[in-house]
């Protein structure tokens, strides 16, 4: 049992390191065999930047929010955000692969397509040089956001102004806005020009919104982990928790919403330039993924997260953000591999590509996160967040 024990701790004590090393052995092995498999590589590779970019992202947009509605559950989770936020260039630089894919992935880059009548209407958009300087621009938009939100945050901590926090609020409030059109026309190129013959006017709500909600589950088990661990201990309450959880459900209602909105509007118009996006979807066993993404991320969280024991539980919640993460992958599967195979088929390429870049990522975001305090000492929420957890604490002492 000492030897189980003494394991765990060093697992613990160097998990950044084991993840970076073991993250760059598997995504240097997928980087070797794109030699042998180019296809089944950068569909994998694609699924996995989907899935770690969406983390990004999301800590980006729920920073944001923090911002502008303010709030003692987005103080306690602020340097989480920061440090998500930051991993964005690192993201950039591992989406460089993905430029050498074009060909590969799109139909309406390759030469034999090039005399479809389709291809030929939609060419002025969909174009290699101009979907090129399309992500540089999203992911320049992105990186610059996230290091304005970072130095502002900073110099607010440092010196604190009714300016300068207007300052971030009306960032936020526009923040948002401008990442509602990159996120959109991005999920249109990188993802539904997969399928140029069909559209969703809806679908990249459906994208960022589920990459919101995985980002958010993130966040609250990196908390869940370091909250038996001074700073966060300190501001750790069933309180907190309750409030983390309430917003984690409203995530997972409103991806719910929009899921099934377009399913029901695409059901009911039954036009022909829709519904094979479903049709592949629902037939070949990938109808299988399709319930299990529907349970796991909406049926049974939606069940457990109306419960407060659920919500006040630090493991318990902490679980089910688990789930939510881990269900995200499989929707990035449902959504992008279909394309390229009718029946159910996920290879072992496109598992270790997402378990290398994970590895990666999850270095990368340790590092990040260690650069500052976990706690803003002055902030007045996080003062509320203590005060919660002191009254916690003292009630079954009055109690008794």
């Amino acid at each position: 049992m000492q030897h189980i024990r003494n394991f765990i701790r060093f697992v613990s004590r160097h998990a950044a390191r084991i993840a970076l090393l073991g993250g760059g052995a598997l995504l240097l092995l997928s980087f070797v065999l794109a030699f042998i498999f180019p296809a089944l590589f950068f569909r994998a590779y694609l699924v996995a930047f989907v899935f770690w970019l969406g983390i990004g992202l999301g800590c980006l947009v729920i920073l944001m929010l923090y911002h502008l509605a303010s709030g003692a559950w987005g103080a306690v989770l602020v340097r989480i955000l920061e440090a998500g936020a930051r991993t964005l260039p690192w993201l950039t630089l591992l989406g460089l692969p993905l430029y050498l894919s074009i060909p590969t992935l799109f139909v309406w880059a390759q030469p034999e397509m090039q005399s479809d009548p389709l291809t030929q209407h939609q060419a002025p958009y969909l174009n290699i040089p101009f979907f090129i300087a399309r992500t540089i621009l999203y992911f320049a938009i992105w990186n610059g956001m996230a290091f304005l939100f970072n130095r502002w945050s900073r110099e607010l901590e440092e010196n604190p102004t009714p300016l300068k926090r207007d300052r971030l609020r009306r960032a936020g409030a526009l923040g948002l806005v401008i990442f509602g059109i990159t996120v959109t026309f991005a999920a249109i190129d990188w993802i539904m020009s997969l399928e140029p013959a069909w559209y969703s006017t809806i679908f990249a709500a459906i994208v960022a919104m589920g990459g919101v909600l995985s980002s958010f589950a993130f966040v609250i088990l990196v908390f869940v982990i370091l909250a038996r661990r001074p700073p966060l201990s300190s501001v750790s309450s069933p309180q907190l928790l309750n409030d983390l959880g309430n917003v984690l459900l409203a995530f997972v209602m409103t991806w719910a919403y929009l899921a099934f909105s377009q399913y029901l509007l695409i059901w009911m118009g039954n036009l022909a330039a829709e519904i094979p996006y479903y049709l592949k979807r629902m037939n070949g066993g990938w109808q299988i993924i399709m319930l299990v993404v529907g349970l796991l991320y909406f049926v049974l969280p939606f069940g457990l997260l109306i419960f407060r024991s659920v919500k006040r539980h630090t493991w318990l919640l902490g679980l089910v953000a688990l789930m939510l993460v881990l269900t995200r992958w499989l929707e990035v599967v449902w959504l992008i591999v279909p394309v390229f195979e009718p029946t159910l088929v996920i290879t072992w390429l496109d598992v270790i590509t997402t378990l290398g870049m994970g590895g990666v990522y999850l270095a990368l975001f340790a590092r990040e996160l260690r650069k500052r305090p976990l706690l803003i000492e002055a902030n007045k929420h996080i003062q509320e967040a203590e005060e919660w957890t002191r009254e916690t604490r003292a009630a079954p002492r009055k109690a008794a």
